[in-house]
């Protein structure tokens, strides 16, 4: 009795295509409609008549992989190129941004499973990439707007500990990673130490760069600021830095 195949067609972004077995490629794909998969794509590193060079991180593709139940990874069958992102690839300090943003959203998008929105949400930043000067500024909303999205959303209107609103807080306010949010001075206590001191103006500019769509800019000294607690803050919840950080923090002179 043979097995089933199934045949399936969606928009994806590859993350790593690999050499796989002798002529073969390994390639990881964040899709829209099946969340993270991972397809075999036949004789790419012999011939590149069926997949050109399309098969580059960072290419935005319609794929259609076919998969039998037991049978191992899913094939690779046709894919079709919709954006190469030209504009990101020729330009070190921009691909080194989206290589933070497609690693941050591999490490959270689950196998196998829609993610339509955590997909929109890559590609709208993506798209954002191509465009702006201030990639440093568009990361600090990338990371504060992907909180939600992953269920780790800081408390930033009242101290985490007492309850007492933000707005009644007298005297220095610390914003604590491992509490989740803010605290009075009153409470800081063990975590002072692994708390940073959070100005009224971040807080309250943090709070608008979670909760609302649009951008807006950012001064200098809040986006120093948000940038030593917020990469932090998201990379305690995904359990790990994000391996293209250290090299974006060169880029950026630390």
């Amino acid at each position: 009795m043979g097995f089933m195949a199934f045949f399936s067609k969606t928009r994806a972004l590859i993350f790593k295509a690999v050499p796989y077995r002798e002529y073969d490629k390994r390639v990881q794909l964040l899709t829209r409609d099946y969340g993270k998969i991972t397809v075999v794509a036949p004789a790419a590193q012999r011939s590149r008549k069926r997949f050109s060079s399309a098969l580059d991180t960072l290419t935005y593709i319609s794929a259609h992989y076919r998969e039998k139940h037991g049978y191992g990874m899913a094939r690779l069958e046709e894919m079709t190129v919709l954006d190469a992102f030209y504009v990101i690839k020729k330009d070190i300090k921009k691909i080194s941004y989206a290589s933070y943003f497609l690693e941050i959203v591999e490490r959270v998008m689950r196998e196998k499973e829609p993610s339509p929105l955590l997909f929109d949400f890559l590609f709208f930043f993506l798209k954002a990439l191509e465009k702006t000067h201030r990639e440093d500024w568009l990361a600090r909303f990338f990371e504060a707007r992907i909180l939600p999205k992953i269920g780790y959303l800081p408390m930033l209107r009242q101290c985490v500990k007492c309850n007492v609103p933000k707005g009644a807080l007298s005297g220095e306010i610390l914003f604590s990673i491992s509490s989740g949010g803010i605290l009075c001075a009153t409470c800081a206590g063990a975590d002072r130490n692994q708390a940073f001191r959070i100005s009224s103006q971040a807080i309250l500019l943090l709070d608008r760069m979670i909760s609302e769509t649009k951008m807006f800019p950012l001064n200098e000294k809040v986006s120093i600021e948000l940038k030593r607690y917020l990469p932090p803050f998201l990379f305690h919840h995904l359990e790990k830095e994000p391996k293209s950080y250290p090299f974006l923090e060169s880029l950026a002179g630390g």
